[in-house]
C-alpha cells in the first residue's frame, strides 16, 4: 500500500511539474507582449527570445521581436530575423492556405523589408495582404497596409481604391483622410486634396502627426 501511495505521489508530482514548466514557458510570451504593449521594447526582447527558444507562439514571438527591434531602430537585427519568420509563415500556409495571420505577417514583413535600400518586395507584400483581405474583408489594418504599399509604388488610383474602402469602415480615421488628400494632391486634384486635408484638421488635434502634416500641406497649397 505504501509503495502504491509513493508511486501515485511521483505520478502526480510529475504531472504538476510538467504543467508547471508549460506555465512558465507560456508566461515568457505573455510577459514579452505585456512589455511590448507598454512600449518597453528592451525589456520585451529577452522574453520574446526565451519564448522562441521554447517554441512558444513562434510566429507571434518572431513578429513582435522584429517590431521591437524596429522600434529601437535596430533595423539590421529586424531584417535578419525576418527570414526565419518568412519560413515559419510559409510552413503554416502549406498546412492551411487560408491562414489569415500567416498572410498578414508575410505582407507586413515584405512591406517593411522594402524600406531597405535596393529592396523592393511590395508586390509580394500586396499578394499576401490581398490574400488576408480575402479572408477578412473588413480588417482595417490589412486595408491600410495594402493602400500604403500602393502609395509607395506611386499607384495613387489603386491606393485610393483601398483608402475609400477603409473610409467606409472608419470614416474619421486620420491616416486614411490624410493619405486620401495626399493621393489627390499627387494626382493634381487640388480641390479634392484640400477638402480632405481640411477634414484632418477638423477631426484631428494639434500635435497629432497627421494633423501637423495636413497643416503643412495646406500651407503649400496657398
Amino acid at each position: 500500500m505504501h509503495k502504491i501511495k509513493t508511486v501515485l505521489f511521483f505520478v502526480i508530482l510529475l504531472f504538476f511539474v510538467s504543467h508547471l514548466s508549460f506555465a512558465f514557458s507560456d508566461s515568457y510570451y505573455n510577459t514579452a507582449i505585456g512589455y511590448f504593449n507598454k512600449a518597453e521594447y528592451k525589456k520585451a526582447i529577452p522574453f520574446f527570445k526565451k519564448a522562441i527558444e521554447n517554441k512558444e507562439n513562434l510566429c507571434d514571438a518572431y513578429f513582435f521581436l522584429g517590431l521591437s527591434y524596429i522600434n529601437l531602430k535596430k533595423y539590421k537585427d529586424a531584417y535578419y530575423l525576418s527570414s526565419a519568420l518568412i519560413d515559419l509563415c510559409n510552413k503554416r500556409l502549406e498546412e492551411n492556405p487560408k491562414d489569415f495571420k500567416a498572410h498578414y505577417y508575410l505582407g507586413y514583413i515584405y512591406e517593411l523589408r522594402s524600406f531597405v535600400p535596393g529592396v523592393n518586395e511590395y508586390d509580394e507584400a500586396i499578394r499576401h495582404l490581398m490574400a488576408a483581405h480575402g479572408i477578412s474583408p473588413r480588417d482595417l489594418s490589412v486595408i491600410e497596409h495594402i493602400a500604403f504599399c500602393y502609395l509607395q509604388l506611386k499607384d495613387y488610383d489603386k491606393a485610393l481604391e483601398y483608402i475609400n474602402l477603409g473610409e467606409q469602415i472608419s470614416p474619421n480615421n486620420l491616416w486614411l483622410l490624410y493619405h486620401k488628400g495626399y493621393s489627390y494632391m499627387q494626382l493634381k486634384k487640388k480641390e479634392e486634396a484640400k477638402a480632405y486635408f481640411e477634414k484632418v484638421l477638423a477631426y484631428g488635434k494639434k500635435g497629432n502627426p497627421y494633423y501637423e502634416k495636413a497643416k503643412k500641406m495646406m500651407r503649400k497649397m496657398r
